[in-house]
């Protein structure tokens, strides 16, 4: 799930090295959402797919079975990453429209497991 600068909304994307061992990402965008708002993120993870919903809305898919154009890593043990980034590739270097300070703030995180 990534948030970039002031867009009015998220992306869900998956980052890996395909079967030919290039870097490869796949990922859509919610739509408008109100970030004055808190908002409800989740992200549903099966051996079939990888489904990112805002507030209950499914906004993305990704088909992950069977390892699929080399997706094969989406099987393997993951852990959770928030990381609140400034500069890179997407969106850019920092530069004077970039508001600072900046925070990311999380009111809870829940993990279930079938």
């Amino acid at each position: 799930m990534e948030h970039i600068n002031s867009e009015a909304m998220v992306h869900g994307t998956i980052h890996w090295s395909d079967q030919n061992n290039v870097y490869a990402n796949y990922g859509g965008p919610s739509g408008n959402l109100d970030f004055s708002q808190y908002h409800v993120y989740a992200v549903e993870w099966d051996a079939s797919a990888i489904r990112w919903y805002v507030d209950g809305n499914k906004f993305h898919e990704v088909n992950i079975a069977g390892g699929i154009n080399g997706t094969s890593e989406f099987q393997a043990p993951f852990f959770l990453l928030f990381n609140l980034a400034v500069g890179g590739n997407w969106p850019g270097s920092p530069d004077a429209s970039t508001a600072f300070p900046n925070q990311m703030q999380v009111d809870y995180v829940r993990v279930y497991r079938k």
